[in-house]
Order: C-alpha cells, then structure tokens, then sequence
C-alpha cells in the first residue's frame, strides 16, 4: 500500500492510498485498489453549502487513512479468492491490523511472512538500540558491515 502522503506515525491524514496484489511466481499485479477521501467536485460545492451536481465522483473512502490499508489488503485477497484462486501466504510490512482484518475476513488459514525491506530495516534498528549496550564493539562501521553480510544472507 502506498500513500499520497506519508503517515509520520502520530498522523494519517494522506486523502489517497493505493495498493496492489502482486503474485509471487509471476511478479505481476493481479489486483489493485485506490481508495480516496477526497473529489474536488464535491469539496468545491460543500464549500459553497451547494449539493453537488451529478458527476464521476472519485471519493470512495470516509474512514481514517489509517484504515485504508486493511480494507484494500482484504478486499484484494476477498476478490481473488472469488475467481477461484487460493491465497495460503501473503508477504507484506508488520501491520497486524491489515493481517487481523484478512485472517477475520478470509474462512482458511493464511500464513503472514515479512518482506525483506522490512525485515532489513528491523535488524537494522536493533542493531542501533544494542549499541547502547555495547558502545565499544557495536561501531558504526562494524553495524554497516553486519547490516550487509545480513542482506546478502537474506
């Protein structure tokens, strides 16, 4: 899922997301969905206190931007399911709100790994926090070349 504009993690206030389905054995997208919060047809004439004349109205989307995600990520697995075709792993970030939504969603079991660049990211980071500890070993040098022989492990 991506984001107009990025969530600073105290504020989700982005009015658009998109997010794809990719298969894993094709690398293709084979479902997508936008949500957005805002059409500027309709903000034009709100403003104006006016109802809004008959458009193609782009707003799709009336919850937090938060929420975005887990619908998208559920509505997408729901609608390939729908054409007979099985979801059993789906690897995405560490959001446990859009995989609770899924797993609510969908009647089998589906199992949840973690994409790379977030697993990267993770070691990454608990590195940093361990060199607090260990201020002598864990040197900035020593955390780039750890961080490396684990993205080549990966």
């Amino acid at each position: 899922m991506g984001w107009q504009k990025r969530g600073s993690g105290r504020k989700y206030d982005s009015k658009s997301g998109v997010g794809t389905l990719i298969g894993d054995q094709t690398g293709k997208v084979v479902g997508r969905g936008i949500r957005s919060s805002d059409c500027r047809v309709c903000t034009y004439w709100e403003g104006k206190n006016v109802e809004p004349q008959e458009h193609k109205c782009t707003r799709n989307w009336f919850g937090s931007a938060k929420g975005m995600e887990p619908d998208v990520g559920a509505r997408l697995i729901e609608d390939i399911e729908t054409k007979n075709c099985q979801v059993s792993t789906v690897i995405m970030d560490d959001d446990t709100t859009t995989m609770a939504r899924i797993r609510r969603t969908i009647q089998h079991p589906i199992k949840k790994l973690s994409d790379t660049n977030h697993i990267k990211s993770q070691f990454n980071n608990k590195l940093w926090n361990l060199k607090n500890t260990f201020k002598n070993d864990l040197t900035k040098p020593a955390i780039t070349h750890l961080n490396r022989c684990f993205s080549y492990a990966l």
